[in-house]
């Protein structure tokens, strides 16, 4: 079992960029067994210093023992997991993943796929405004449920923060019927007046809908760009863990803490992390497999890469470009479906028409998934892909090349759309079908792993976050 969270995505101050370790994230990512299921991305920002590693680190041990009434285990038991210490010095710097997803498994014997993500500690002396938004931004489009994590109270700035991103929301609301983010939870910590509102979900929800009365005034726009940003926004309130954290030597056991710290604790990971009550990730309604997932990722932390910053204008482009890729490994999945059915046993003379069927309906496969995106970004990626489709017909299927190494140098991309292909063809369960497609497979895996990680050449009007259709 690995016992180590890795950074994903870290901010070199002497080069002042950021460094995307794209090996250690294929190795998260691309295990096998998982590429179809569907996921669940846990979180968490805030502050720096408040506690934001040291709940994460519960909620792994809640993942990993889920299934147990006694989760939180020997109440001596220390707490590891993501990196946190006592103080005030900044510990978690970019985003770190859990090396593993970790599996859950539903009544009804489904499967989620639960992928931990920490973020560098917002709002420090260290931390420009700038790469904060970045973090925020990145960790806000990735994120199934996103934990706010503040302590006292929710405050004026507190929203401010969280409606940032409005113009990108409203555009996307307008255009596509699905809001920008998904699941908000706003988590108070160390919260003083219990006798105002109860710890917990009841307090959290009469408190939230306090704070928005009180604030609508000056700040009334803010909360209602807040609600339609977040397809869900609920609020928790934790009490103090007790004063044995300040401690010298505090390592985290549970015997140390307060009771009512832990009881709430427990009704925190059932209410919102168990099998059954987890946000799942979605795009427009439908869940993302892991296989999606690694093509969104990458997409997102591409455009961060090219200019060092997410600007709030680029995030409808930023999102239209990730479902152009994510649509385009579908269409290549139906494609050497269609192919195979059309063609199994891979007739020569039947070669053109079946490639030339089979892109069609591939087609349209793209088409109904990019439906919402902007017309201009999903153009040149289907004329790309067009002109990949005939490229590798003329010269692999047709055998006027020899090379079925070309294109393959991405090895991280080859699980991710290896596992989805074969899921694909081998579906069709024909006799026939299986004697051609390790050819198929074989010479066509390497000829488009490229084709997915990298961003199609062309030059927009304006980058606009949507145009309607």
């Amino acid at each position: 079992m690995a016992t180590t969270p890795l950074p994903i995505l870290r901010f070199d101050n002497e080069k002042q960029e950021y460094e995307f370790v794209e090996e250690t994230f294929d190795k998260i990512i691309d295990r096998e067994g998982i590429q179809d299921l569907p996921i669940a991305v846990v979180s968490i920002v805030g502050d720096y210093r408040k506690g934001k590693s040291t709940l994460l680190n519960f909620l792994l041990r809640y993942f990993q023992h889920y299934d147990s009434e006694d989760w939180l285990g020997n109440s001596k038991q220390k707490l590891t997991g993501f990196s946190w210490r006592q103080g005030v010095k900044r510990d978690t710097i970019g985003i770190v993943l859990w090396p593993e997803p970790l599996i859950i498994t539903k009544k009804d014997g489904s499967k989620i796929a639960v992928i931990l993500m920490d973020t560098q500690g917002l709002f420090d002396d260290q931390t420009t405004h700038k790469d904060c938004r970045n973090i925020f931004a990145i960790s806000s489009l990735l994120s199934s449920i996103q934990v706010y994590n503040q302590m006292h109270m929710i405050q004026s700035n507190d929203i401010t923060k969280l409606s940032e991103f409005s113009q990108y929301s409203k555009c996307k609301k307008e255009e596509t019927g699905y809001k920008a983010f998904q699941d908000l939870l706003l988590l108070v910590r160390d919260w003083s007046s219990p006798v105002d509102y109860h710890y917990g979900d009841e307090g959290g929800r009469d408190y939230l809908k306090s704070m928005k009365i009180s604030q609508s005034g000056t700040f009334k726009e803010n909360w209602e760009v807040l609600y339609q940003s977040y397809a869900e926004i609920n609020c928790f309130l934790m009490p103090h863990p007790g004063l044995a954290v300040n401690i010298p030597g505090f390592a985290g056991e549970i015997t140390k803490l307060q009771p009512t710290f832990v009881s709430n604790l427990r009704q925190l990971a059932r209410s919102y992390f168990s099998p059954e009550k987890i946000a799942i990730k979605t795009s427009r309604g439908r869940n993302m497999k892991m296989a999606e997932f690694s093509i969104f990722f990458k997409s997102i932390v591409g455009n961060l890469m090219q200019k060092n910053t997410i600007g709030i204008d680029d995030l409808g482009y930023i999102d239209s470009e990730a479902q152009a890729k994510i649509a385009l490994m579908h269409a290549t999945a139906e494609f050497f479906k269609q192919y195979v059915a059309l063609n199994p046993a891979n007739d020569p003379s039947k070669l053109a028409l079946s490639a030339e069927r089979a892109c069609a309906l591939a087609t349209l496969v793209y088409l109904n998934m990019t439906n919402y995106i902007d017309p201009e970004i999903a153009e040149a990626y289907l004329d790309d892909w067009k002109s990949s489709v005939d490229e590798f017909v003329t010269e692999r299927l047709m055998g006027s090349s020899n090379d079925k190494s070309k294109d393959s140098t991405d090895s991280g991309w080859r699980s991710n759309i290896f596992t989805s292909i074969r899921y694909f063809l081998y579906s069709l369960a024909s006799p026939v079908a299986s004697k051609v497609i390790p050819t198929v497979i074989e010479v066509g895996i390497p000829f488009f792993l490229s084709r997915f990680n990298k961003n199609v050449s062309f030059k927009p009007k304006t980058r606009r976050q949507f145009r309607k259709r």
